[in-house]
């Protein structure tokens, strides 16, 4: 069985790439739609600093 600490970093770098990925589809302007509910851009961003917030305290508690 996996640890708490890989549990832990596994959960960071899926925090950061979708993260990163929220961020990139802020700066391309895409569209995501969700069961025909269309979500705006800007929403991309500030859901990309929440995540990246969540990976920064992540990272934290994985480094003690």
């Amino acid at each position: 069985m996996m640890g708490n600490k890989t549990t832990l970093k596994i959960a960071t770098v899926i925090l950061a790439w979708a993260s990163f990925l929220h961020f990139t589809n802020f700066i391309l302007g895409g569209v995501i739609a969700i069961m025909g509910f269309t979500i705006p851009v800007y929403f991309s961003l500030l859901l990309s600093l929440v995540l990246a917030f969540m990976t920064y305290r992540l990272r934290k508690i994985t480094a003690l």
